[in-house]
């Protein structure tokens, strides 16, 4: 499946929600139409890089769904849009060749759960606030052929439904708000060249 960046904002106000994205993200750049053809070449491989682009869908079944060029974990951000909107805001992170998951939810501008799983190595696993109530009883697998308690792209996806919205839901014929952070080439270069991510979370 590949990669999935991506913030969900509980919010039918696709204006204001890309008015207070690109303050926080310091964007130079908007504009309306199309999904932008290269958005996918520009995703930063690295942790410690904020996104400096961001599409903003219109708003489906109440929520508002924004791809984002970055795996940087997000908390100040979902912390603020979360407060100052009264709303409840999470970020997904999911790779799926290397088996890396990230959820991350903030309701009201508290943290309501944080989840981090590398399928290679459960030792790191994050695993933070309360169960939602359609859980599975655990995060990890007891072994290979245990599929009940395996986290992955799939989890997320059934977390977001329950939630109230589809992850897959089919965004090709919208029109977007598209934010974008002028980052000349030879600095992206450098960006990429800084990353400190194991090789496994890229592609």
């Amino acid at each position: 499946m590949g990669t999935f960046l991506s913030i969900h904002i509980k919010s039918n106000n696709q204006s204001q929600i890309t008015k207070l994205l690109q303050e926080l993200s310091d964007a130079d750049d908007m504009t309306n139409g199309l999904y932008p053809k290269d958005f996918y070449e520009n995703i930063i491989p690295n942790e410690n890089a904020a996104p400096t682009y961001l599409v903003v869908s219109n708003a489906e079944n109440g929520w508002i769904h924004v791809d984002i060029n970055s795996f940087k974990k997000l908390h100040k951000w979902l912390e603020q849009i979360s407060k100052e909107l009264n709303t409840s805001v999470i970020q997904i992170l999911g790779q799926t060749v290397s088996d890396a998951y990230y959820f991350l939810m903030y309701e009201n501008g508290v943290l309501r759960r944080e989840i981090d799983i590398y399928h290679g190595d459960f030792e790191i696993t994050t695993d933070i606030g309360e169960k939602f109530s359609f859980e599975k009883k655990s995060l990890i697998p007891e072994n290979e052929e245990d599929y009940d308690n395996l986290f992955d792209i799939d989890s997320i996806a059934e977390y977001c439904s329950a939630l109230g919205f589809d992850l897959f839901h089919d965004r090709s014929q919208e029109s977007f708000f598209v934010l974008r952070k002028e980052t000349s080439h030879k600095t992206l270069k450098q960006i990429t060249s800084l990353s400190n991510k194991p090789w496994w979370k890229f592609w």
